[in-house]
C-alpha cells in the first residue's frame, strides 16, 4: 500500500540559470517561506507559476510536480 504524507505545497516564482526561486506554504503552521532550489531537485521541467509539493512518499522525502491529488 502506498503512503503519501503531504508536508507543504509551493509555487515557482521565477527561474534564473539553474535556480528556481520558490514560495513554500507550510500546512502545519500556515507560514510562507521563500527559498532557492536547484532545478535538478525537480522531477519535471521547471517553469514560472508551476506548482509543486514536498511529501514523504513511502518513507522517502520527495518533490512532486503539479498540485497534489486530494
Amino acid at each position: 500500500m502506498k503512503t503519501l504524507i503531504l508536508l507543504c505545497i509551493g509555487v515557482i516564482d521565477s527561474v534564473e540559470d539553474d535556480v528556481a526561486h520558490v514560495e513554500i506554504h507550510d500546512f502545519n503552521d500556515g507560514s510562507v517561506q521563500h527559498a532557492d532550489l536547484d532545478i535538478s531537485s525537480f522531477p519535471c521541467d521547471v517553469e514560472e507559476s508551476e506548482f509543486f509539493y514536498i511529501a514523504v512518499d513511502n518513507g522517502e522525502f520527495a518533490v512532486h510536480c503539479g498540485e497534489p491529488e486530494m
